[in-house]
């Protein structure tokens, strides 16, 4: 057994048909330009989405499943936090858990874990598969996924993300419909960067005091 792909994505947007249930519409919900991040690696803007409801999908393909039908919350472990020190991170709220056998790429099993929206917001989520009777590991896998809303990728320092002025006119400057999944400013997933975009950027300042830190992942 082994993790072939994790993903995160956009539940309850346009692009999943604004569904907040996990199903196979979620595919195409996937966030394309976000990646994950492990142990050892500088977080950058790939790995955090910036969506107002913040991070409420996360996708794990599994191959060759030990038992893929029986599969539990108990496999895996979910932290969050804003530290660069995960010692002092807090459990994450639980998940709803659906599984799809056979529906990831190339026919591995597709995990999905969905929370409602704005549970979990402008901090990080560290996601591990165990390596269980269940999901057949011989070894955890662990990555990372984050989330700071209102945030377009620009005027950031590289420790600590800033919405700020720079986002506002970032936005300001890029209306229009129909956008792509993966425009920096499309704060709500609906296909259209607008005055509601605007409103979710100025109602969301950070700074560097408050904002999602970029460190090194992560001090274990």
């Amino acid at each position: 057994a082994g993790v072939s792909s994790m993903n995160i994505f956009y539940n309850d947007s346009f692009f999943d048909g604004n569904d907040p249930d996990a199903n196979a519409a979620d595919d195409a919900a996937i966030a394309t330009d976000k990646t994950h991040s492990v142990y050892g690696e500088h977080a950058t803007f790939a790995n955090y989405t910036s969506y107002w409801h913040g991070i409420n999908g996360i996708m794990v393909d599994i191959t060759d499943t030990a038992q893929a039908n029986q599969l539990s919350l108990a496999d895996f472990q979910f932290l969050v936090g804003n530290k660069p020190n995960i010692t002092s991170w807090e459990v994450a709220p639980a998940p709803n858990m659906t599984v799809r056998i056979g529906g990831g790429t190339d026919g591995a099993d597709r995990v999905m874990f969905t929370w409602a929206n704005g549970t979990l917001t402008d901090e990080w989520l560290q996601v591990t598969v165990k390596p269980t009777v269940r999901t057949g590991l011989t070894d955890e896998v662990v990555f990372f996924y984050g989330n700071q809303v209102g945030d377009t990728g620009l005027g950031n320092s590289s420790t600590v993300v800033l919405v700020d002025s720079i986002d506002r006119a970032a936005v300001r400057d890029n209306l229009g419909s129909p956008v792509a999944i993966d425009s920096p400013y499309d704060m709500n997933r609906d296909e259209a960067v607008d005055e509601t975009d605007r409103t979710i950027v100025t109602g969301n300042p950070r700074n560097f005091a408050d904002g999602l830190i970029l460190p090194t992942f992560f001090i274990d």
